[in-house]
């Protein structure tokens, strides 16, 4: 998916997708390996490691979610 990641939390009833060219302040598209790795926990708090390019507008290193990955912030 690229620079795509989506969850559901209802059994697949509904789906959010968080979209690196949406959500990333002047992103340059396109980086096909952004997202590098997705660790969730139980109690729904996780990170998505990236993978930017070098010199790329608007990548970041980290990602965090504190809602299994409906919603992500820059790590701080």
């Amino acid at each position: 998916m690229g620079w795509t990641y989506a969850v559901t939390t209802d059994s697949g009833h509904s789906w959010f997708v968080w979209n690196a060219e949406k959500e990333l302040p002047r992103w340059q598209c396109c980086n096909y390996r952004l997202i590098e790795e997705v660790n969730l926990a139980e109690d729904g708090k996780g990170t998505m490691k990236l993978s930017p390019i070098p010199g790329r507008s608007g990548e970041v290193h980290e990602l965090q979610t504190m809602d299994y990955g409906k919603h992500w912030n820059a790590a701080q």
